[in-house]
């Protein structure tokens, strides 16, 4: 790889910790206009800022639950005893 690709590669790093920044409303100003300005110029950073807004999207709108304790429990036995069902199948 050539000096500048590594260089550029390196730079969409960097822009790439600070779209995650935003996402996540942790980016300072200055790295905002930074990374709006750069995706002006780099398709590569754009496509990612996009699909990253995205992911955020679908994972902000879903009603993601965590199961209680009992809930755990119960499923924890169900594949304890899938898994012996299936275990003296293929014995």
């Amino acid at each position: 790889m050539s000096t500048s690709k590594n260089l550029r590669h390196s730079l969409c790093e960097k822009y790439g910790v600070f779209c995650d920044k935003c996402q996540y409303d942790e980016a300072s100003i200055w790295e905002k206009l930074k990374l709006k300005f750069h995706l002006i110029m780099c398709g590569e950073c754009r496509k990612y800022s996009q699909k990253n807004t995205q992911l955020s999207e679908v994972i902000k709108n879903a009603k993601l639950s965590n199961l209680t304790p009992e809930e755990q429990e119960s499923f924890k036995m169900l594949l304890q005893k899938q898994m012996q069902n299936s275990s003296s199948k293929n014995s």
